[in-house]
């Protein structure tokens, strides 16, 4: 996803059948992050990155296809992301609003997918 901003977080469901995925911003892989939880949670915050200099930047989540001996898949969900912007604190990057494809509060965007994309290990 490209953004404009100082920030984004990805917000994604984590269940028993989530798997491992890198996390790249702006070309560099920043993350390896296994989404596997039990019990289930919707609209986790999954990842965040702050402190960016303030705009044109891309986030690309990377379903790797492997995942831990607990879960029993590889599934790669995202519901959505928040952007924010440089004088946004802490405090607001992992919260969200329910029921709306995008809110402000403070400079904070939460954009939610039109559905639920996900992607498993298969080709």
């Amino acid at each position: 996803v490209t953004f404009n901003g100082a920030g984004i977080t990805w917000m994604g469901y984590r269940d028993e059948w989530s798997g491992i995925a890198e996390v790249w911003v702006d070309g560099a892989l920043q993350a390896t992050v296994d989404t596997y939880m039990t019990p289930i949670k919707n609209q986790a915050a999954v990842y965040s990155v702050s402190g960016l200099s303030p705009g044109t930047h891309t986030l690309r989540i990377v379903a790797t296809g492997r995942h831990g001996a607990s879960t029993g898949g590889s599934w790669i969900w995202v519901d959505g992301f928040q952007v924010f912007g440089p004088d946004d604190d802490d405090r607001n990057h992992a919260g969200h609003e329910e029921g709306s494809s995008s809110v402000s509060r403070r400079g904070v965007h939460f954009f939610r997918t039109d559905r639920v994309q996900r992607a498993d290990s298969w080709g």
